[in-house]
C-alpha cells in the first residue's frame, strides 16, 4: 500500500483546492478521499476500505464504457474531471493560451499538482483488501461508444501518458487553448436549450462530405467559406435556400465532421430562441474557437418579430457579432419572412408612406446573408446519379436496370425527386432485399 504520509498529504491538499474545487464534489473523488481518511485511523477498517475500493472500481468501469476510456481508468477519469471543469483558469487559457498572470497561474499549479498526484495514484495498493482483482483498470479496453468518443480520446491520449508535472501543465494549457474546457472539450455539436443554455448533443449526425452526392458548387463554396473562417480570414454568414430534401441541412452537419479537428463547433438554435441570440453571442465571444450557429429550416410569419433580432445581428448593430461566430441558416423560402397580399402597394394604400418600407424590411432579411446558396430539385439524371452513388456507398449488388426502374417508380409515388427521396429509396431497397 502507498505510504500513510502520501495519503495524508493528498487528503490535505484536496481540502485546500481553490480553482479546481468543484472536483471535490465528484463521487469517485469523494470515495477516494474517504479511503484516505480511513487510512489515517489507528486501526483502519478493512471492510470499509474494501467496500470503497469496489465502489470506485465499479464507477470507473461504468464511466469507461460510457466515455470509451482506454488504458489506465483512474488516470483517464481524473483527466476528464480536469478537462470538463470550466473554471476561471481554464477559460483564461482558452482565450489567452500561456499568457496568464502569475497570480492565477500559481494557484492553478498548486491545485493541479494535487490532482495530478491522484491521476498517478497507485490505487492497486488497496486491492489486497478486496476479493476483486482490479488490475484491469490499468489497461482497459472498452466495448461501447468507441467511435462516438474517438476524436476526443485521441486528443487527450497524450495528456494521460505524461509523467512529469511541468510537461503536463504546459500541455494542458495548450490543450485548453486549442480544444477548450468544460463541455467544449469533449463535444463538437450543441443546441441551445431555454433555462439551460448551451447543451451538448451526445450523438451528432455522422454524415461525411463525400457521402453527399451532387450540389458540387454549393459544397465547394461552403467548404471555402468555412475554411477561411477557421483560419481567421474574412468569411460570410450563409443562407442555404431551396427545395426540400436537397441536402441543405446535411451539408452543414457534414462540415462539422470535416472541420471539427480544426476546432470548429456547431450550435443549433431554434427559431423561438432567436431572442437569446445576443446572450449566445456574448457567451461564445469568450471562447478561442470558431462557432457556427445553425438555424435550420427557418421562415417567419409576418406576425413574428424574431426576424428583427436576427436582422439586427446580421446588420451589425451596436452589439456586433463576435469574429469567432458565423450564422449558417437553411430555409425552403428564398424570402424568409412571409409576405401577405395586404403588404403590397395597392390603389388603396399607395399613399401610405410606410407601405413599401414594411415590404422591404420583410424581404431584406435574406439579403443580409453575405453568401446565398440555392439548392434546386434535381433532374431525373441527377436524381439517378444520387441513387447510384448511394448504391456504390452501400455496396448494393442488384441489377442496374432494376434499380433504375424501381428508383423512378419510387420518386413518382413518394415525395418527388430529391436527395432525401433517393436515400429513402435506398433504405427501402436494403430492407426489401435484406441486404444488411
Amino acid at each position: 500500500m502507498g505510504t500513510l504520509k502520501t495519503y495524508k498529504e493528498i487528503k490535505a491538499n484536496l481540502e485546500s483546492l481553490l480553482i479546481y474545487r468543484n472536483i471535490r464534489d465528484d463521487q469517485v473523488i469523494k470515495s477516494i478521499e474517504a479511503m484516505f481518511k480511513e487510512t489515517k485511523r489507528d486501526t483502519p477498517s478493512n471492510t470499509f476500505l474494501s467496500s470503497q475500493y469496489n465502489t470506485v472500481l465499479g464507477d470507473l468501469v461504468c464511466f469507461a464504457e460510457k466515455r470509451a476510456y482506454k488504458g489506465n481508468l483512474l488516470s483517464n477519469y481524473v483527466l476528464d474531471l480536469i478537462l470538463n471543469d470550466s473554471n476561471v483558469f481554464a477559460q483564461s487559457c482558452e482565450k489567452y493560451g500561456d499568457n496568464i498572470e502569475s497570480c492565477l497561474k500559481d494557484l492553478a499549479i498548486k491545485d493541479l499538482r494535487t490532482i495530478f498526484s491522484i491521476m498517478h495514484l497507485d490505487f492497486m495498493s488497496f486491492k489486497n483488501m478486496s476479493k476483486i482483482n482490479g488490475d484491469f483498470i490499468l489497461d482497459y479496453n472498452p466495448t461501447l461508444n468507441k467511435d462516438l468518443y474517438k476524436p476526443y480520446n485521441e486528443e487527450k491520449k497524450f495528456l494521460c501518458q505524461i509523467d512529469c508535472f511541468d510537461d503536463f501543465f504546459n500541455s494542458l494549457v495548450q490543450y485548453y487553448h486549442k480544444i477548450g474546457s468544460g463541455i467544449l472539450s469533449s463535444n463538437i455539436a450543441f443546441k441551445w436549450v431555454d433555462d439551460f443554455g448551451i447543451v451538448p448533443v451526445n450523438n451528432p449526425h455522422k454524415i461525411e462530405l463525400n457521402h453527399i452526392i451532387g450540389c458540387a458548387y454549393q459544397k465547394d463554396m461552403l467548404i471555402k467559406n468555412t475554411d477561411a473562417f477557421i483560419k481567421g480570414h474574412t468569411a460570410n454568414n450563409v443562407l442555404l435556400e431551396g427545395s426540400r430534401g436537397t441536402g441543405k441541412s446535411s451539408l452543414v452537419k457534414a462540415l462539422l465532421n470535416y472541420f471539427h479537428k480544426d476546432g470548429l463547433r456547431l450550435i443549433e438554435v431554434g427559431k423561438t430562441q432567436f431572442l437569446h441570440l445576443s446572450t449566445i453571442m456574448n457567451e461564445l465571444s469568450k471562447k478561442n474557437k470558431p462557432f457556427i450557429l445553425f438555424l435550420d429550416d427557418i421562415s417567419f410569419e409576418d406576425t413574428e418579430i424574431e426576424y428583427k433580432q436576427m436582422k439586427s445581428i446580421l446588420d451589425g448593430g451596436i452589439e456586433t457579432k463576435p469574429s469567432n461566430v458565423l450564422i449558417y441558416a437553411t430555409s425552403n423560402r428564398r424570402h424568409l419572412v412571409k409576405e401577405k397580399w395586404e403588404d403590397a402597394p395597392t390603389l388603396s394604400n399607395v399613399g401610405e408612406i410606410h407601405s413599401n418600407d414594411s415590404v422591404n424590411e420583410k424581404l431584406s432579411l435574406s439579403d443580409r446573408f453575405g453568401l446565398t446558396l440555392t439548392f434546386v430539385k434535381p433532374t431525373q439524371k441527377e436524381y439517378l446519379d444520387i441513387v447510384f452513388g448511394l448504391v456504390e456507398q452501400k455496396n448494393i449488388d442488384l441489377p442496374q436496370d432494376y434499380i433504375k426502374q424501381e428508383a423512378i417508380k419510387w420518386e413518382l409515388n413518394q415525395n418527388g425527386r430529391s436527395g432525401r427521396t433517393a436515400e429513402q429509396f435506398i433504405n427501402h431497397l436494403i430492407g426489401e432485399h435484406h441486404l444488411l
